[in-house]
């Protein structure tokens, strides 16, 4: 293990993996989150310190509205059926968004979600399935992230959030 002082530096280093660990595709949250989240950068180490998980919920619970949020959004625009899509329309998804800047607002968060459905539809259909087969597919997929979702508890949150912590001693440790 490596012998890390707690302290700003490390405690800046824990909220970027935590954010990362909760959203890496920056798929969740809006940059209005990320900017009422930024003023515990810097206070993560004395909250750790004192036992203070309330930083750790607060940006916790805001991703949880998020993913219920979106498994609302997914499951309600499945239902509508994808008959009326157009698939010849000339849009870009960036898949890979690591790199990618936080979506601004919720309304190009939920283009963000709507290009990503089109996509998973996309790629079924690249599989020879009907839109009815698939429509049927990702409703029962999304149903049953949303049921998993719905029963998630606090130590669900509490594990990810000292993964973060500890992922910074040693990367294997969990």
């Amino acid at each position: 293990y490596e012998e890390k002082k707690l302290d700003d530096e490390l405690s800046s280093k824990i909220f970027d993996r935590y954010l990362t660990d909760l959203d890496y595709s920056k798929s969740y949250f809006l940059a209005s989150d990320i900017q009422s989240f930024e003023k515990y950068r810097l206070l993560l180490d004395d909250a750790l310190t004192r036992g203070n998980l309330i930083p750790a919920f607060e940006i916790y619970n805001q991703y949880h509205q998020r993913v219920l949020e979106r498994l609302s959004f997914l499951i309600t625009t499945t239902e509508t059926g994808f008959d009326q899509w157009k698939f010849n329309v000339d849009e870009t998804l960036e898949t890979d968004r690591e790199n990618a800047h936080w979506v601004a607002n919720k309304e190009t968060l939920k283009d963000l979600w709507r290009k990503q459905l089109k996509n998973r539809v996309l790629s079924l259909k690249l599989t020879d399935k009907s839109l009815p087969d698939i429509q049927e597919l990702l409703l029962k997929r999304f149903k049953s992230q949303l049921n998993r979702v719905q029963q998630t508890k606090g130590e669900d949150a509490f594990q990810i959030y000292l993964n973060a912590f500890t992922h910074n001693y040693d990367p294997h440790t969990e």
